[in-house]
Order: structure tokens, then sequence, then C-alpha cells
């Protein structure tokens, strides 16, 4: 999936803020070691953007361990709900059973 790039940019900065880098590495393009740099460089942000991934993904898990206990307890209670009014449904074809045959034994 492509992120547009001024998302990218944000979360470069916001990431180079957190591990209290400078803003931009291109204030380091006149240093003689740049490479070193850039690399050690990159491979915080990499290492930043798997932290941030791994947290994304720990949370989603999270919350999709969340609402499976919700669905389990949603289930639990809709079946308890159908006991109860099949229990209901067969309690009113006994009263209209009896009230038939109160009927045609009062004729």
């Amino acid at each position: 999936m492509d992120i547009p790039q001024e998302i990218d940019d944000y979360i470069l900065e916001s990431i180079e803020y957190s591990l209290g880098l400078l803003s931009t590495i291109g204030k380091y393009k006149g240093f003689e070691m740049f490479g070193v740099f850039e690399n050690d460089y990159f491979d915080l942000v990499v290492l930043a953007k798997s932290s941030m991934n791994a947290q994304a993904v720990k949370k989603f898990i999270e919350e999709n361990q969340k609402l499976a206990l919700e669905c389990g307890n949603l289930l639990t209670r809709c079946t308890k709900w159908e006991k109860e009014c099949s229990l209901y449904d067969h309690g009113v074809e006994a009263l209209m059973e009896f009230g038939n045959e109160a009927i045609e034994k009062a004729k």
C-alpha cells in the first residue's frame, strides 16, 4: 500500500522527534561520515516503523479478542433468549388449547 508523501514525511518527522534526531538528515550532508549517519538513521527509522507496526498489530489483536469475547457473550444471551421465547410460545400454545377445550366443554 502506497501512502501519500505528506503522511510519510509526517511519520518520519515524528520518528525523528521521538528519537531526538535532527529534523532532517540533510543537515548531515556536509559531513565526511554521511554514509555512516545515513545508515544509522535509516536503521533507526526502519526499527521505529517496525515498532509502530508491531504496536498497531498488537492493538488490533487486543481489540479483536475483546470483540470475540463480546460476540461470545451476545451468543450466550441470544441462546438464552431463544429458549425463553420457545418456552413462552409453548406456554401460549398450551393456554390456547386449554381455552379451546374449556369452550368445547362449555358448549
